[in-house]
């Protein structure tokens, strides 16, 4: 077992496992913030899925680890393990995202495996640095797509709160309707509640009153362009 030396702290081991435990079984990893909106086949013997990554000012495609299929002691598998266990290199602590998306991204592009990959509409069609999007009302969703990584991990980063109801037309709550996930709370004897306080605090830090509020220039450039 070893740690990541920031984050949730298990990151990297979670992509180790998932590697090993891929080699051993060959079934497909999906991780649990992952939801099918579609059937579709995975039947061929590698699977994997890109999202849209933010550089700055400029976008791109990279290959991720939420979703992933290679054969049962496949070459592939041996290599991603070996090369693994190079850059952990035994340590208790290792850099956050040594192993991750980049390190397998750049490993499919190697052995040119590339083309197994389902493009960031597919799969990941609500980025990781607009997560906001998710429970915010009237953001268009495409259903017609095969599944969406909902990014967990980036909710907490930013305060959203998952067990939160939201409005009725945002993406989260139509999800949980679709799936009936009150009914199971219900079965559970398990409550979700709305904390309007949490709700306001995403309102006001995605909106764009809060942007001139802080950045009062803006407000006088906007007028003068609009002049």
């Amino acid at each position: 077992m070893f740690s990541d030396d920031r984050g949730v702290g298990v990151a990297g081991f979670s992509d180790y496992f998932r590697f090993k435990m891929i080699y051993k079984t060959g079934i497909t990893w999906v991780d649990l913030d992952m939801v099918c909106l579609n059937y579709f086949n995975i039947d061929s013997d590698y699977l994997f899925i890109k999202e849209k990554i933010k550089n700055g000012n400029e976008y791109y495609e990279q290959i991720t680890t939420s979703m992933m299929k290679f054969p049962a002691g496949s070459e592939f598998g041996e290599y991603l393990i070996t090369e693994s266990e190079k850059l952990i290199s035994n340590r208790k602590v290792i850099p956050w995202g040594i192993i991750g998306p980049e390190f397998l991204n750049k490993a499919c592009i190697e052995k040119d495996l590339e083309q197994y990959a389902l493009g960031y509409l597919e799969a990941c069609q609500i980025s990781y640095y607009e997560v906001e999007k998710f429970v915010l009302k009237n953001t268009n969703l495409d259903i017609s797509q095969k599944c969406l990584h909902l990014y967990n991990e980036m909710w907490r980063g930013i305060g959203i709160n998952k067990n939160n109801i939201y409005n009725k037309n945002s993406i989260y709550e139509k999800l949980k309707n679709k799936y009936r996930v009150y009914e199971i709370l219900d079965d559970l004897n398990l409550k979700s509640t709305k904390n309007y306080l949490e709700i306001l605090k995403i309102l006001w830090k995605f909106s764009k009153i809060r942007v001139y509020v802080r950045n009062p220039k803006r407000i006088l450039k906007t007028l003068t362009l609009r002049k």
